[in-house]
């Protein structure tokens, strides 16, 4: 194991993932929600709202001087979409008192600003809350503006219509003038504080210490809400779902979804992984070296696998005349895998890349900490090592096998308006 695992309490759970990699220390604080229409704009204004003031610092500017007078500390919250989960993600940094001369215990200074700011709240600024109000709606449009992230977001909505997967992790703008300061409180005291919450020490700390002020923190919170386990990701497809969008773009958009029938905790999970990289990770994948370079029927193309939902994506940017051709090539090449027709440059080169993006996960505290998040909730717990040796031993037999259960679900074309 690369972590340890401690029980707070019900439903609240501390794990410490040692290193000495870094002079800092950091902690990850995920509270659980399951993904939901009528609250996801919510939460998603709480998270905002809790980095910007706390009872003991009722200003952000407050709150930013005792920041700077703990070395520069820093402190964010952001939201994240895991498995069909809304996070609530806060996340501090601190250097580790070994590397400072004064006495003063820098983890308590922390965790005293934890507890009064995630725990503590006595009730949200109006002011700061019409300004997150505005921020958010900003945040929503320029997902919108930004075409690519769009097309792709609109083909995950119509293919996952019935499923909370399809719900906006950051909320819709629709909703956000309906929420008040007090029924945002109100929202934060009932549900936010009675979720369940994963705990994340990364670097070198006193842990036992730590664990016990997490104890007297979460003293007088009962968290009452359980979450179901992830829901099964295996889905057939009776039929492709079409959809094409007309908006004043340059450049066509064309994403295609697709079931992968594979789940984080299935065996042939480190196969799929190195699919994905012969497909579509990196200048010696398929979708790059064929439908990009040698045929020139797109700008970007690319591929990605969300592995606890088991959805692939492909998305890429190609001349809406193009629009078949790309199309019918993106297929060609997923069909070429099913046949065998994987060089072993192409086998090679997959593997290097996907270990080695995996391994630079631990040059990030947060990110090493995103991912054994995600491997909590699926419910199987696999070491970024572990998960190393399984993809360096990963064969061709073993990617075309897994290749026998994609299959395509929902296209999704954004093209210009025709004049």
């Amino acid at each position: 194991m690369e972590f340890q695992k401690f029980e707070i309490k019900k439903n609240v759970n501390l794990y410490y993932v040692p290193t000495l990699k870094f002079k800092t220390n950091s902690i990850s604080i995920y509270i659980e929600r399951p993904l939901l229409k009528d609250e996801c704009t919510k939460n998603a204004l709480i998270a905002s709202m809790l980095r910007r003031s706390s009872p003991k610092f009722p200003t952000s500017k407050e709150l930013a001087v005792h920041l700077e007078e703990l070395y520069n500390a820093m402190f964010s919250t952001v939201v994240q979409k895991i498995a069909e989960r809304q996070i609530i993600s806060i996340r501090l940094q601190y250097i580790n008192e070994k590397f400072i001369d004064d006495d003063i215990n820098l983890s308590d200074s922390i965790l005293d600003l934890i507890n009064d700011a995630v725990l503590c709240q006595k009730s949200f600024n109006k002011e700061y809350l019409k300004q997150e109000k505005e921020n958010l709606k900003q945040l929503i449009l320029s997902d919108i503006n930004d075409k690519r992230l769009y097309a792709s977001k609109k083909c995950t909505e119509i293919m996952c219509k019935d499923e909370p997967y399809g719900i906006s992790k950051n909320g819709y703008i629709e909703d956000i003038d309906k929420i008040d300061s007090d029924s945002l409180f109100n929202h934060y005291k009932n549900v936010i504080l009675k979720s369940p919450v994963e705990i994340f020490v990364n670097g070198d700390a006193d842990i036992m210490a730590l664990k016990n002020k997490f104890e007297r923190m979460f003293n007088n919170i009962e968290v009452t809400e359980t979450l179901a386990p992830p829901a099964d990701v295996k889905k057939e497809v009776d039929e492709i779902k079409t959809v094409t969008e007309e908006q004043p773009v340059a450049q066509g958009k064309l994403s295609m979804g697709f079931r992968t029938n594979v789940f984080m905790t299935d065996s042939n999970y480190p196969a799929l992984m190195i699919y994905n990289a012969v497909l579509g990770c990196g200048i010696y994948s398929k979708l790059f070296n064929n439908v990009r370079e040698k045929l020139s029927l797109c700008y970007y193309a690319s591929s990605s696998i969300d592995h606890l939902k088991g959805i692939m994506k492909i998305n890429s940017g190609i001349e809406v005349k193009n629009f078949k051709k790309a199309y019918d090539e993106i297929l060609v090449q997923i069909k070429d895998i099913e046949e065998g027709k994987i060089s072993d440059m192409e086998m090679s080169a997959a593997i290097l890349g996907t270990v080695n993006s995996l391994k630079s996960l631990t040059d990030s505290s947060f990110l090493l900490n995103d991912y054994y998040m995600g491997k909590i909730i699926s419910g199987k717990i696999i070491g970024i090592y572990e998960l190393v040796d399984a993809l360096k031993n990963i064969t061709k037999e073993q990617v075309i096998a897994v290749s026998k259960k994609i299959h395509l679900d929902t296209v999704f074309f954004l093209k210009g308006c025709e004049k």
